[in-house]
C-alpha cells in the first residue's frame, strides 16, 4: 500500500500531473496486482490526473484507453473497502466541483460523508472536506432560504475544522482554511470578501502548491467578475490558467479560458 500512498501524496501536494501518471504506472508495476486496494488507489490517482489533463472520455469521467471507470474504479462501491470508497467519492466531489457542477459535487459528497471515519486523519479526509466545503458554499450561492443557510452552515462547520488543523500544521491547512473563509464571505456577504481572497491568495502562493494557487486565482477571478470588475477578473483568470497549465491540467485551463472569455479578451462570466 505504501507504493500507492506515494502517488496519493504526489497528487495531494500539486505535483505536475504527468509526473503523477508516470509515478502511478511505475507503482502499479511494482504492486503487480498483488494488493487489490493498492491497485485501486494508484489507478484512482492516475485517472483524476488524466481527467484534469484532458485525456479521459469527458471532464467528469475517469475512463481512458487504459482504464474504465465502471470496471476499474466505481466497482469499489460494491465492496466492504470503505476507505477506498471514500477516496473514490473524494475524487468525484473534486472533479465535479472543479468543473462547477456544484449540485453533482454535493450529491457525491453526501454519499461520502458517512464514510469519512474510514479515512480519518488521512490525506483523503482533508481533501474530501476541502472540496465539500467549497462545493457547499458555491451551491449556497445558487440557493435561497433555508437551503442556502444549511449549505453555508455546512461550509462553516468544515471551516472550523480547518482552523483547528491549521493550528497543528499551518503549512498544510492555512491556505485552504483561508480560501474556504473567502468563499463563505463571498456568498454570505457578511464581511470583506475582497480582503479575504487576497489573504487566501497570499497563503496559497506562499505554500507553493500549484493546484491550490490556480484554484485561489480562479475563485478570486470569479469574485471580481461577479462584482463587475472585469479587469481584475481577467487578471486573476489569466494567472489561474498559467498555474493550471504548469500543473498539467490542460483541460481545466481551457475550461477557465472559456468561462473567463480569455480567448476573446474579456472577463465576462455570462
Amino acid at each position: 500500500f505504501s507504493a500507492a500512498a506515494y502517488v496519493i501524496y504526489l497528487n495531494a501536494t500539486g505535483c505536475e500531473l504527468d509526473k503523477v501518471v508516470e509515478a502511478a504506472d511505475a507503482q502499479l508495476a511494482r504492486i503487480g496486482g498483488r494488493v487489490h486496494v493498492a491497485v485501486f488507489q494508484a489507478v484512482q490517482e492516475r485517472q483524476i490526473a488524466q481527467a484534469l489533463a484532458g485525456r479521459t472520455t469527458g471532464p467528469l469521467n475517469f475512463s481512458d484507453a487504459t482504464y474504465d471507470e465502471e470496471r476499474d474504479l466505481a466497482y469499489i462501491a460494491a465492496t466492504p473497502n470503505h476507505s477506498q470508497i471514500a477516496y473514490h467519492y473524494r475524487s468525484k466531489v473534486q472533479i465535479h466541483y472543479l468543473y462547477r457542477d456544484y449540485e453533482g459535487a454535493m450529491a457525491w459528497a453526501e454519499k461520502g460523508v458517512p464514510l469519512l471515519p474510514s479515512v480519518e486523519s488521512q490525506v483523503g479526509e482533508w481533501q474530501f472536506v476541502f472540496y465539500y466545503a467549497l462545493a457547499a458554499a458555491a451551491r449556497a450561492g445558487q440557493s435561497e432560504g433555508e437551503a442556502r443557510e444549511r449549505l453555508l452552515d455546512t461550509a462553516r462547520g468544515i471551516l472550523e475544522k480547518f482552523r483547528q488543523w491549521a493550528v497543528r500544521c499551518e503549512a498544510n491547512f492555512a491556505h485552504r482554511r483561508d480560501l474556504i473563509a473567502a468563499e463563505i464571505l463571498r456568498v454570505s456577504g457578511e464581511g470583506d470578501a475582497a480582503a479575504a481572497f487576497e489573504i487566501a491568495l497570499a497563503a496559497a502562493e506562499a505554500r507553493g502548491w500549484l493546484h491550490d494557487i490556480a484554484l485561489a486565482h480562479e475563485l478570486t477571478a470569479a469574485y471580481h467578475c461577479g462584482k463587475g470588475d472585469a479587469a481584475a477578473g481577467l487578471r486573476h483568470a489569466q494567472r489561474a490558467v498559467e498555474c493550471y497549465t504548469r500543473w498539467g491540467a490542460h483541460a481545466k485551463a481551457n475550461d477557465v479560458r472559456s468561462w473567463a472569455g480569455i480567448a476573446a479578451g474579456t472577463a465576462s462570466t455570462a
